[in-house]
């Protein structure tokens, strides 16, 4: 695009104007970065048409509880985190990237140790096996996770 600069912008310009000119035509810029130069910019583009721009501003700001990122390529001292955490109580989120019980760190065999470890946990596994298999608890869960996630001690999360 380096190259092209010049020319992409002024095919920009001529798409912004040929939106707002046609009866419904509508712009929607939307991220969580948007200044109000990207604005500014975006209206110069309209040229002679007239934009009233609508902007939402999202001030909310999530209270975390802990979290923790581990990072390496051993998860070992994640998993002995996590069992000194669950001694103490408490609800506990562990997204995984893997999946399959062949795998030592995936969701599935996961939820075998520690079912294995902790009988009386609840335990909720979320991955494409368990959200798509009807005799699952996750089944169907991902339009409801507030209220699902709050009945679980420990939810595995393939991500």
């Amino acid at each position: 695009m380096q190259k092209r600069r010049v020319s992409v912008l002024k095919n920009l310009k001529q798409l912004v104007q040929n939106v707002l000119g046609s009866s419904q035509g509508k712009i929607y810029l939307s991220s969580a970065d948007v200044s109000d130069t990207d604005v500014k910019y975006v209206l110069s583009l309209a040229g002679e048409y007239r934009v009233n721009p609508f902007v939402i501003v999202n001030n909310y700001r999530h209270v975390s509880g802990n979290c923790y990122n581990y990072s390496g390529s051993n998860p070992k001292n994640l998993i002995a985190a996590l069992d000194k955490a669950i001694s103490k109580g408490g609800h506990h989120l562990l997204c995984c990237s893997a999946q399959k019980a062949k795998s030592k760190w995936g969701t599935q065999a996961l939820e075998e140790r520690f079912r294995r470890k902790y009988p009386h946990l609840r335990i909720l596994r979320i991955d494409s096996e368990s959200v798509a298999d009807p005799s699952h608890a996750a089944f169907g869960c991902i339009a409801h996770l507030n209220e699902i996630l709050t009945q679980y001690d420990l939810v595995l999360h393939r991500y």
